[in-house]
């Protein structure tokens, strides 16, 4: 096992890009560390120059004390698993395990009990004499994984390796991952795009948008306290409903006012979570609206109620029913907000809403409490659990 140390990492391209910039990170001693972000993130580009398949424009990374940035690929003692698996067609199961001893040059009896080892606890070894092409996809991820294991290295770095599985075998996968690390204790980087797997997997998360970490936290931490809007936006989904609205104080009760939508209470769970709230009194703040805590019923508070919303769309997902309706709240939108809305579902949605003003919110709802599309109803929001950001820094306003 190893500790993995990055300080002031920076990985600029001959045309000038900018792709890693001033990263800084210790993954400790068998960790199991996600690194997510959108799409061109950075976050390839870190597991690549901790691999040695990348040179390091500036900064030091080292692996278990010892500076790495001169070593090659060969002589950092790490194994990766990609997203291709990368399997030699022309060999079976457990010579494609064993391959990595074999360039090695260990004894073929120290090679077969370690390949049917690796086989053994990946569930392989009735596989071991099959050629790739006769195993599912899930099962030559495995094998994959089986060969970076034989190396028994001192950190395993995988790159977004579930996404060619489909949803069922990912599912499936992520459980097998998080099992064979408990079971070796290797320190781990996973790089992936996909939040659920971040959440899923992890001991902690690293949060990448533009080269930079915004946010490093075990995965609830990230969920109930974004340090700012792009986390906020980025881990849940639906992404967070986010809307400007000024702050307003009515004999020291404070409260959002969300332009001809509601006007919310400001509860005191609310502000012992953000308490910076109170010094924007008269100015409008950012206000994150997460779906799964929107109500529904006949008696919703008047101070929780967001009134006669008409419903624009309805996904009923069988345990519960996500409820799309429209609203007159301002979006708040900056490159980073943006940037962390590309990857899902709502994000041309919204792009829309600015043209023409308004934007669609999203609720989490019990599927016997769904009204239709085209109908009108009250709905609530548990307004102890809303988020507050700065709208031109976006940071969270603790």
């Amino acid at each position: 096992m190893a500790r993995i140390s990055y300080d002031g990492v920076w990985k600029r391209f001959p045309d000038g890009t900018e792709a890693v910039r001033d990263f800084s990170l210790d993954i400790h001693d068998g960790e199991f560390l996600v690194l997510v972000g959108p799409s061109g993130c950075g976050k390839s580009t870190v597991l690549r120059m901790t691999a040695g398949l990348e040179e390091i424009s500036e900064g030091l990374i080292a692996i278990d004390n010892t500076i790495t940035n001169d070593q090659g690929a060969r002589e950092r003692n790490i194994a990766m698993v990609f997203q291709s698996y990368a399997l030699y067609p022309h060999m079976n199961v457990g010579e494609n395990i064993g391959f990595p001893l074999k360039i090695a040059k260990l004894p073929k009896a120290e090679i077969q009990s370690r390949t049917w080892e690796a086989a053994r606890v990946l569930q392989l070894t009735e596989y071991l004499h099959r050629k790739p092409r006769e195993l599912s996809g899930g099962q030559r991820q495995r094998v994959a994984m089986g060969r970076a294991m034989v190396r028994e290295p001192s950190a395993f770095l995988m790159d977004e390796p579930l996404s060619n599985l489909d949803a069922k075998l990912r599912v499936q996968m992520r459980a097998e991952i998080v099992d064979m690390h408990r079971r070796t204790g290797v320190t781990t980087l996973y790089v992936t795009h996909d939040q659920v797997e971040a959440m899923t997997m992890a001991d902690r998360v690293a949060v990448m948008q533009q080269g930079v970490i915004q946010q490093v936290a075990p995965p609830q931490e990230l969920y109930e306290r974004p340090q700012n809007l792009f986390v906020a936006t980025f881990i849940g989904s639906p992404t967070m409903n986010v809307a400007r609205a000024p702050v307003e104080s009515n004999n020291g009760t404070l409260s959002v006012e969300l332009p001809d939508t509601a006007n919310l209470r400001i509860p005191q769970e609310a502000l012992h979570a953000y308490p910076r709230v109170a010094e924007y009194v008269g100015k409008e703040v950012a206000v994150g609206l997460r779906p799964e805590f929107f109500i529904t019923g006949e008696d919703i508070p008047a101070d929780r109620r967001i009134p006669e919303v008409k419903v624009k769309r309805l996904e009923l997902l069988g345990s519960e029913a996500l409820v799309y309706f429209e609203t007159a709240t301002i979006p708040v939108v900056t490159d980073d907000t943006l940037a962390g809305l590309e990857d899902v579902i709502e994000y041309e949605s919204m792009i829309r809403d600015l043209e023409v003003g308004g934007q669609t919110f999203a609720a989490k709802i019990a599927p016997h409490d769904a009204p239709n599309p085209g109908d009108t109803f009250d709905i609530g929001f548990a307004t102890e659990r809303m988020h507050f950001f700065d709208i031109d820094s976006g940071d969270a306003l603790r």
